[in-house]
């Protein structure tokens, strides 16, 4: 598990914040993102209960995560728990595309997530956490 706040180092022109990374639009492609040319991102939560692809949303955002580790950081949302995934139908699409394992590897995963950074800038330290 990582730390409850996490310390990020950004660098102006070279890195970014991003929030509600989600599928409610009509859009077919999510939207593609390269750390080793955009440098750091954090992204503030609420990956999934968002439309019928939350499982492939936070899929490339665990996949960008493994490939860029000190690049990409995931901060966790209030979606990114079992009450709120229950309610809001996360957990139904990952059951009914992965299986109810695959659900539960995915809790496991939001509980070890960040709740909060302080992202180190040039104007000074910033907090940084979602805000819904």
């Amino acid at each position: 598990a990582q730390p409850v706040t996490a310390r990020w180092t950004s660098r102006p022109r070279n890195s970014g914040l991003s929030d509600d990374v989600d599928d409610d639009s009509d859009d077919d492609a999510l939207p593609v993102v390269d750390p080793e040319k955009e440098g750091a991102m954090l992204f503030l939560g609420d990956y999934v209960d968002r439309g019928a692809r939350s499982c492939e949303v936070l899929l490339y955002l665990f996949a960008l995560k493994v490939r860029h580790p000190r690049k990409v950081h995931l901060l966790r949302g209030n979606h990114e728990s079992r009450n709120c995934t229950g309610h809001f139908g996360f957990r139904d699409e990952c059951r009914a595309k992965y299986g109810v394992g695959a659900y539960h590897a995915c809790c496991r995963a939001f509980e070890a997530m960040p709740l909060a950074a302080v992202a180190s800038t040039a104007l000074g330290d910033v907090f940084c956490c979602h805000g819904g």
